[in-house]
């Protein structure tokens, strides 16, 4: 129960903060008497918080489409491979159990096949254990398998890949099979990694970068602060930033999330800013004292 109730105490004290931050310019007078520990862990919360939601708002509407394209993809990689394809691997050589030139004809999908570096190809791979360069043109083929290596066209040149180190082997339509069932089984949990990898470059980014932003907003705010003749050090003004960067954080998110993006530069820096000139205007010299500060700890 004390654990629960330590646990509801702390989320009412970080709303409470997040609420006066956003509100208030008096309240900053009780966060230049609080510690740069209150303020930094106000930091991480928010920061933490703020990345949740702007993954959650990105991976959410993008699970169904994800979901259609890897069934899409699984699908396409059933009907690819045909029923009769036998390859063998053996002694550094492919070959294949059909006639050569064994052709795959390039697959019939709209996203891939419409694009202007695919238009050119009429099959995907084709299986000549005496083709050569030449034949890539000649085959209209993407890829050329011949008896030693895999053809391939890059984007500017032909890319060769040598067999000889190739493990012996079968491959056939079971084998594919097995294989889209695994990865059938794994795409479930997709959208959770990509959801875990946005998160945490969204939290890197909202601790690293908006961490240098916070640096900048300081030192200006302490440039304000002397020609006002505080005398308060710089982790005050630090503070100051950090909880003054709350209204542009609540912007960020929510453009985040509504997806429209704000076309000027720097804006979450002006605002940030603009917002500590307001409060350090509201401040008054004798503010910090030995006396604690009347603030919840986050």
């Amino acid at each position: 129960m004390n654990t629960i109730n330590s646990i509801v105490y702390k989320i009412k004290a970080f709303f409470y903060v997040f609420y006066r931050s956003l509100t208030s310019v008096k309240y900053y007078q009780d966060v230049v008497r609080a510690t740069l520990n209150f303020s930094m862990k106000y930091f991480f919360t928010i920061s933490a918080l703020a990345a949740l939601l702007v993954t959650v708002g990105t991976v959410v509407p993008m699970i169904p489409t994800l979901r259609d394209t890897i069934s899409n993809f699984i699908e396409q990689g059933r009907t690819f491979y045909p029923d009769e394809l036998v390859i063998t691997s053996a002694d550094g050589k492919l070959s294949v159990n059909q006639p050569e030139p064994y052709m795959i004809p390039f697959p019939d999908i709209p996203e891939v096949s419409d694009q202007p570096d695919t238009v050119q190809f009429e099959n995907l791979v084709v299986f000549d254990s005496q083709g050569t360069l030449d034949d890539l043109e000649n085959y209209k083929t993407l890829i050329l398998v011949n008896e030693a290596n895999i053809l391939a066209k890059g984007e500017n040149k032909i890319e060769v890949y040598p067999l000889k180190d190739m493990p012996d082997g079968q491959l056939t339509k079971t084998e594919i099979n097995q294989a889209l069932d695994k990865i059938q089984e794994i795409a479930v949990y997709i959208p959770y990694l990509l959801a875990s990898l946005l998160f945490v470059g969204v939290v890197f980014y909202y601790l690293g970068l908006r961490l240098v932003y916070l640096l900048f907003v300081a030192l200006i705010l302490m440039g304000i602060g002397r020609i006002k003749n505080f005398d308060y050090d710089y982790k005050k003004y630090l503070q100051l930033a950090i909880h003054t960067m709350t209204l542009p954080l609540l912007m960020d998110v929510i453009f985040n999330l509504v997806r429209v993006p704000l076309p000027i530069p720097f804006w979450f820096f002006l605002i940030n800013t603009i917002f500590g000139i307001i409060v350090i205007a509201g401040l008054g010299k004798n503010t910090v004292s030995n006396t604690p500060a009347d603030v919840p700890t986050v």
